[in-house]
């Protein structure tokens, strides 16, 4: 019984010192250890930015100098480093938040959908990412921000998305030719009664309880408000959804985020649960 014990202790001891091994592990080690080369640059606030290929995808991560513990993460959905003070982009990497991308997955069709899984499951899994991302959307990323929650509500925890594209009915398809060759024709003839237009996902959303901050610009003619975003802020309140939304009246499709420098902070303030009214009230 004695001896048993003993071998049962080793193994215990073994087994610690082998996860605390892996646990201690850096980010750039855990991509060499499966099978992903790499190169470094300057990311954010001075972050180190780790670049490789996601199945055929370029992909990158800022590794920020004071991480939050569990590798707690924003994930830029579409145009990374648009309007980055505004949009939280860089207060987040300074505040200990890795910042990723994955670039064209697809315009988020089912297939990008998909590909967008796969990567996350592979930051979590194995580079220990935290298990659930922020989602930073503008126009285009605020389409793939809401198609990705929609299908996938369980791997996000809270979604900002500004001037987003909803509903192609409402927006010029045709001035985007690689989108409208991935996503081909609609269901049903109309893309406003498409099932997987983001303003048919709303409730989706909101009954997953995902809080969401939403800004627009009035005089946006790019992305419609009134067959876009308005829509979608209707049937996700109307569902029970937690939304935060800011209508500047003075504003189009650009720039997107708060341009006052005193709201700089707000969005990962609104990740973070603090109360950053008083800030955005200061923005025109």
């Amino acid at each position: 019984m004695l001896r048993m014990m003993r071998k049962l202790l080793v193994c215990a001891l073994a087994l610690g010192v082998g996860l605390s091994a892996f646990a201690d592990k850096t980010v750039g080690e855990l991509l060499k250890d499966n099978g992903y080369s790499y190169t470094v640059t300057n990311g954010y606030s001075g972050a180190v930015r780790y670049k490789f290929k996601f199945e055929g995808c370029k992909a990158y991560f800022d590794e920020p100098s004071n991480a939050k513990e569990g590798r707690k993460w924003m994930w830029c959905m579409k145009w990374p480093g648009a309007f980055a003070a505004y949009t939280g982009q860089i207060d987040g990497v300074k505040r200990g938040y890795y910042y990723v991308y994955l670039d064209d997955i697809r315009w988020m069709n089912p297939e990008g959908v998909k590909i967008a899984k796969r990567f996350k499951d592979f930051l979590v899994n194995k580079l220990k990412f935290a298990n659930k991302a922020y989602l930073i959307g503008m126009s285009w990323g605020g389409f793939y921000s809401t198609r990705y929650a929609a299908n996938y509500p369980e791997d996000i925890e809270k979604i900002y998305i500004d001037n987003p594209v909803m509903n192609f009915d409402a927006f010029e398809l045709d001035k985007w030719p690689p989108a409208a060759q991935a996503w081909g024709k609609s269901e049903s003839g109309s893309w406003a009664n498409d099932s997987r237009m983001p303003i048919n996902l709303a409730e989706k959303i909101a009954k997953a309880k995902i809080p969401v901050l939403l800004l627009y610009g009035s005089l946006d003619t790019t992305v419609i408000p009134k067959d876009n975003c308005e829509k979608f802020i209707e049937r996700f309140k109307a569902a029970g959804g937690d939304i935060k939304v800011y209508e500047r009246k003075n504003y189009g499709h650009h720039p997107h985020g708060f341009t006052n420098e005193v709201a700089f902070s707000a969005v990962v303030d609104f990740f973070e649960g603090k109360d950053f009214k008083s800030k955005v009230e200061k923005c025109d």
